[in-house]
């Protein structure tokens, strides 16, 4: 377990690279676009999309942890999602020294967590995370307020032009887990999502998703109640590295069980 005790110190801003707006496409145009790319891509079957996991935490803020001797390393690195159309989910993320395997079937999660030296890595929110952002119907569902979004400056993705959208994701996607319920133990600690960004690579020729970053801001709680706690950002970034209609994810017999 980890406790935090926050101490009053300065918050540092977490930066990222600057977008570039495109004109234009306007923001309900534009927020119809990543629909119909959502649609069409669920549309196609499964699809395999690799990228990676960053997780990003507040500098000079003056936190100080008291960590169980017995963990690791927080859960980040490589990722590697397979989304069968039979609807189950294996996600994966590696780095050197160990390996986390999820499988999803609809709300039903099994996890394996390997690791050969370093303590017991931390998992944290992050399985909670991949198995809502990977259910591209519910992404759908919450896409954001219409003025959220706008057309960025184009790009390829593995030479494929792509229209580039910015936009937000509705907090509710992820909502904090009830108390004593399924999913509370897969976001533990007590942080709010603050907000969700997604920057979507579109095809131009056949509008299908083509690579999907998405920012996931968690707030924690401040010592004062007249002071922000810190801000936590996963930040998520995946390509396409292709669509299968006849993909099938299949689970290892021995968490089979687990997600029926």
């Amino acid at each position: 377990m980890i406790r935090f005790q926050w101490v009053l110190g300065l918050a540092a801003a977490l930066t990222f690279a600057p977008e570039q707006e495109k004109g234009p496409t306007g923001p309900r145009e534009a927020r119809k676009v990543v629909s119909t790319a959502l649609e069409k891509s669920l549309g196609n079957g499964g699809v395999i999309l690799k990228g990676k996991l960053q997780k990003k935490e507040p500098r000079h803020y003056g936190l100080n942890f008291v960590i169980d001797p017995g963990t690791g390393s927080d859960v980040q690195g490589d990722l590697v999602a397979r989304l069968g159309r039979n609807g189950v989910q294996h996600i994966t993320i590696t780095k050197e020294k160990w390996r986390y395997d999820l499988f999803c079937r609809g709300s039903r999660k099994a996890h394996r967590l390997s690791w050969t030296e370093g303590g017991v890595p931390i998992l944290g929110e992050v399985s909670y995370d991949l198995s809502k952002l990977f259910q591209w119907d519910q992404v759908l569902k919450h896409l954001g307020r219409e003025r959220d979004f706008r057309e960025l400056t184009d790009s390829k993705v593995d030479g494929i032009p792509c229209k580039v959208i910015s936009g937000s994701i509705r907090n509710d996607l992820l909502p904090r887990p009830s108390k004593s319920g399924a999913e509370e133990k897969d976001d533990p600690y007590d942080w709010e999502v603050e907000s969700i960004h997604a920057v979507f690579h579109i095809g131009r020729d056949e509008n299908f998703v083509r690579r999907l970053e998405i920012e996931v801001v968690r707030r924690a709680d401040g010592e004062d109640s007249d002071q922000d706690g810190p801000e936590y950002t996963n930040l998520y970034t995946l390509a396409v590295q292709k669509y299968d209609p006849s993909l099938e994810v299949e689970v290892p017999s021995d968490l089979a069980e687990l997600l029926k």
